[in-house]
């Protein structure tokens, strides 16, 4: 994600485990992510796509993303579904938008798990999980406003 290539006036931390098949590379400007590269297994990927999609400051200690340790609270906040644009992609691994979500939840896929069997959001990292949450608790929320 992002670009990786430009490092100039930004550092570039690297992992390599051949072993267990990770790599890790973080291209960091100004306490924020440029670019990223998660290769293999590693638990902090949904934290880093959530910094770099929001533009989250990183953690002090950047390394502990590189070996999959998620410091205390680098989560970002939970979103405000109602600010979020429908062409707002929410699902980075398979592509889904906020509109995808918002019409699985018109057509009657009120859970997640329905959403996910719908659009196949939050069947990748698992990152967007609470951001669908979020998105059908506010349309739950609504249509009882309308009802």
């Amino acid at each position: 994600m992002g670009d990786v290539t430009d490092v100039e006036d930004a550092d570039e931390i690297t992992f390599a485990d051949p072993a267990r098949g990770t790599y890790a590379k973080l291209v960091v400007r100004d306490d924020r992510l440029a670019g990223a590269i998660m290769l293999g297994d590693n638990p902090a990927v949904g934290a880093v796509v959530q910094m770099f999609d929001r533009g989250a400051r990183v953690p002090p200690d950047v390394r502990s993303l590189l070996l999959g340790r998620v410091p205390a609270g680098t989560t970002a906040a939970e979103p405000n579904p109602a600010l979020m644009p429908d062409a707002a992609v929410v699902c980075r691994c398979n592509t889904v938008p906020k509109s995808a979500i918002v019409a699985g939840f018109r057509a009657g896929d009120g859970t997640v798990a329905a959403i996910a069997a719908r659009t196949r959001a939050t069947t990748g990292c698992g990152s967007c999980h609470d951001a669908v949450a979020s998105i059908l608790r506010s349309l739950s929320r609504s249509e009882e406003v309308t009802a």
